[in-house]
């Protein structure tokens, strides 16, 4: 499935992605799912994970061994708008989820800016896996993490090596 692709842009040292997708839920579901600590370990696949759901509050996605990234939210608006830092290694990014709801479902579009070229590749690749996996949480399918990615990654490098 690649008709989801995210859109990449960049603009001087930095990359921007921006996913559109949209979720048979209503909008408390999906914000639920998006600021729930065990919820959202279940579609990033976190080992553990804080989240201090205000504005100010950390972010904080500890993936095993090393793997980590932290983060301060800078909007918290329920459940409409999240937006927070990603700092990951040495560089910081943003990460910020809009939602609009439509009877019974939601669109969800997740932006992800200010991402380094060394970052590009794995970020690009990852968020649409989550995606996949959150929208298969909803629906009740089941997506593995590693094979998906790795089928993704050479379609986002091909798209990164275009633009």
């Amino acid at each position: 499935m690649t008709d989801n692709l995210g859109s990449l842009r960049r603009d001087d040292n930095f990359w921007s992605i921006r996913y559109d997708r949209t979720y048979d839920v209503r909008a408390e579901e999906l914000w639920f799912a998006l600021t729930d600590v065990a919820r959202i370990s279940e579609w990033m696949l976190t080992e553990a994970m804080d989240f201090d759901p205000r504005v100010g509050g950390s972010v904080h996605y500890f993936w095993g061994g090393t793997d980590e990234s932290k983060g301060t939210i800078s909007v918290f608006d329920a459940p409409r708008t999240l937006e927070y830092s990603w700092n990951e290694g040495a560089s910081t990014s943003m990460v910020r989820f809009e939602l609009a709801e439509n009877a019974d479902q939601t669109a969800l579009t997740l932006h992800h800016d200010k991402i380094t070229s060394d970052d590009i590749r794995g970020i690009a690749a990852g968020w649409h896996t989550h995606l996949e996996i959150l929208q298969a949480l909803f629906s009740g399918e089941e997506v593995a993490f590693q094979p998906r990615f790795d089928a993704l990654t050479p379609i986002y490098d091909e798209i990164i090596e275009r633009t």
